[in-house]
This record gives C-alpha cells, sequence and structure tokens, in this order.
C-alpha cells in the first residue's frame, strides 16, 4: 500500500501550490506521493520548513477503519498533541522504540511532546542494523511491554527508520494480540514506503521479512525535517 520508488521518482518533476487538505480516498498514493515530493524539495534545496501541514486519510476494511498520514516540518515536536486528539486510542502508557542514533537526535523532541500530554512514557532502544530484526530483539521489546504492565489501549510509538519500524510494529501486532502503534519515520525510504501501509516483521535466516503481519498504524507522522541529517548517500538512494 506504500508509495514505490517508481511512484516517488517519476513524480520529482512536478510541482503544485500548497494546500491544506483531508484526502479520504482509496487511490491516496497520485496526491500522497506530489505533495510528499514538494516537500523533499523544500529538504533538498532551501533547507527551510514554511509549508503548511498536510494531512492524507486513507480507508481501510471498507471505511471501517482509517489511517492518518500527517507530514509537515517540526511535527515530531507535536506528536503529544497529535495522540490526544485522536479518536483511535486514549493510551496511559507509550512505549517509544527506538535506536541509539535516531534517539539522540530527536528522542528528547518526541518526549518532551509526550510529557505535555501527562503520558506515562517508556524508552526502548534496539541495537542499529538489519540483522537485529530477529526473534531474539523481538523477544526482548514484548518481554520489556510485559515486564511494564502494557495493556490494549496503551501504545508503542516506532521512532527511525524500516528496522525501527518494523521490529516495533511486529512487537505492537503480537503483544496481547495487538496494541496499537504510531509510526514516525525518519529516513526517506521509511517515509516514502515502509511506514505506510502496516507491513511489519523480522528476518530468518534464510530471508528478510518471512515473519511477520499487517498492523496498520492509526497515525503516522512524517517530519521532513529529519532528513536533514542522513548521511548523503542514503538520501540520494531514497530519491530513486
Amino acid at each position: 500500500m506504500g508509495a514505490t520508488h517508481s511512484h516517488v521518482c517519476r513524480a520529482h518533476s512536478l510541482f503544485y501550490e500548497p494546500t491544506r487538505f483531508e484526502n479520504k480516498t482509496e487511490n491516496w498514493n497520485h496526491d500522497f506521493v506530489l505533495e510528499f515530493t514538494r516537500l523533499l524539495r523544500d529538504v533538498r534545496t532551501r533547507h527551510e520548513f514554511t509549508f503548511l501541514m498536510h494531512r492524507f486519510q486513507i480507508s481501510l476494511d471498507g471505511n471501517k477503519r482509517t489511517s492518518t498520514i500527517s507530514i509537515g516540518g517540526g511535527l515530531r515536536r507535536e506528536l503529544g498533541t497529535a495522540i490526544a486528539r485522536s479518536e483511535s486510542f486514549k493510551p496511559r502508557r507509550v512505549l517509544l522504540i527506538s535506536n541509539k542514533r535516531v534517539f539522540d537526535l530527536y528522542g528528547k523532541d518526541v518526549i518532551s511532546s509526550l510529557k505535555r500530554q501527562r503520558l506515562q512514557i517508556f524508552e526502548w532502544l534496539m541495537p542499529e542494523g538489519e540483522r537485529f530484526k530477529s526473534f531474539r530483539v523481538l523477544e526482548q521489546a514484548v518481554m520489556f511491554l510485559g515486564n511494564n504492565g502494557f495493556e490494549r489501549n496503551d501504545l508503542v510509538v516506532a521512532l527511525g527508520g524500516g528496522v525501527v519500524g518494523d521490529l516495533a510494529g511486529f512487537s505492537a501486532a503480537v503483544y496481547l494480540r495487538g496494541i496499537p502503534f504510531i509510526q514516525v519515520p525518519t529516513t526517506l525510504l521509511a517515509q516514502i514506503d515502509s511506514s505506510v501501509g502496516g507491513q511489519t516483521g523480522i528476518n530468518l535466516p534464510v530471508g528478510m521479512n518471512m515473519v511477520g503481519a499487517f498492523h496498520q498504524p492509526p497515525l503516522v507522522v512524517i517530519d521532513p525535517e529529519t532528513l536533514l541529517t542522513l548521511p548523503k548517500r542514503e538520501l540520494v538512494s531514497g530519491f530513486c
């Protein structure tokens, strides 16, 4: 369901004026890619974030469930407000799953926004790298949830790239047979693809992403400012 690399590459030459809108159609990819491409141009050229926040809402299962995708500079600092306004969940506890590199850059902003909503916040940092999408690390994450008394209405927040999102999402999918989670992707590939669509999972020795579940996040918060700290090679590889 996520936007593909080919969609993004074809959209690079397209521009249009920013507007505030809410898209509630299943064929959301076209508008999503056009707007996201415009925001990425801001990141690459001006390094300024004067655009409005844009929100896409996609329908799942015949409108029984929806997933909201919010895009805007600095939105990581407003995550707590987005959670408070959501009708999909009313958590008491929030587990922030990240890795040390990303947490050192953006963890403080996210935690500050959550504290303003008086949520009980827990942090769990996983090792960095694709090889840590494993049963062993999954068990550690799920045990952390259990040891800290997380319940079905509580929330997991994935702050990081595709590895963090896959592991955090799968942990939320299997713990108590499914608790809500939010994606806050910080890499280009995660922002245009893996954070949208609910694909979560871990690897096996015989192949990648061979164990997993579709567990759709009711909220995806995309902050293009996080792309400014990416290595140039990783950013360029994400564009095409």
